[in-house]
């Protein structure tokens, strides 16, 4: 079920989950994250990615985010 990870765990759900939204909001995504995207350049990482990373670990709780990537967003 998930696009870029093999193996299902929480965890890469969340990442993949993450990854989307990052590179829905800024075009790129940080070089540790999977999937065949283009690599956020230092600003982009610092005014962009790593803010919409922390606006998913704040805003939406670990249960509703494996939810969320679970039935596809």
């Amino acid at each position: 079920m998930l696009k870029y990870t093999t193996n299902y765990t929480q965890g890469a759900c969340a990442i993949e989950c993450k990854l989307e939204k990052v590179v829905d909001v800024c075009g790129c995504k940080p070089y540790y994250f999977p999937g065949n995207f283009k690599i956020c350049a230092f600003e982009q990482l610092r005014k962009c990615a790593y803010l919409e990373i922390g606006k998913a670990r704040m805003i939406v709780p670990a249960i509703l985010l494996i939810v969320v990537c679970i039935l596809g967003h």
